[in-house]
């Protein structure tokens, strides 16, 4: 009698380690079927970028801890004139001081140029969608504040969508980086 009490909290137990691992593979296939793969890996959807943002430093050669925070604008080249035209500096700064430039700039005109923006995320993980390939004005806003995005720095960049990228913000301003595809 004690040797098939002893087993039956045995057989519980596997039952549920055995669910939860059915549980698992579920999720995994659904996320994979997706594109996304388990935990976020995977591949960008067809309009969308992948990316990642870091703080660096001369020393750190871009590979800083993550940005914690903040949002990454994607304007489109063609509409740049006028995105620039709505935010306190009202026009483009010099390509010297654009990758440094500060400038707020009210929340509704990302959309109104027809942009996007993707927040930041654990390990400074963002995705800009739908995007579609081609140049793009892409900014670094620092945080949201009563007269919209606090931008800390822009770059122009040729995306590819699907893609992925990797920017940074410090010493040299704010960087974009596009990996090569493979």
């Amino acid at each position: 009698m004690t040797g098939i009490r002893a087993r039956r909290p045995v057989a519980l137990v596997a039952a549920g380690l055995g669910a939860v691992v059915l549980v698992a593979a579920v999720l995994a296939t659904a996320l994979w079927a997706a594109g996304r793969g388990p935990f976020g890996a995977g591949g960008p959807q067809p309009d969308e970028v992948l990316g990642t943002m870091r703080d660096a430093s001369d020393q750190s050669a871009g590979r800083g801890a993550a940005t914690r925070g903040g949002t990454v604008l994607a304007i489109p080249a063609t509409a740049a004139p006028d995105f620039w035209a709505l935010t306190s500096v009202g026009a483009a700064p010099t390509p010297e001081q654009v990758s440094y430039a500060p400038f707020t700039v009210p929340t509704s005109a990302v959309a109104s140029a027809g942009g996007v923006t993707g927040a930041l995320g654990r390990g400074g993980r963002f995705s800009l969608r739908p995007v579609s390939s081609g140049a793009y004005l892409l900014c670094y806003a620092s945080g949201t504040g009563a007269s919209g995005y606090q931008v800390q720095g822009c770059r122009e960049a040729l995306l590819r969508a699907p893609g992925r990228i990797d920017a940074s913000r410090g010493e040299a301003g704010f960087r974009v980086m596009i990996p090569d595809a493979r």
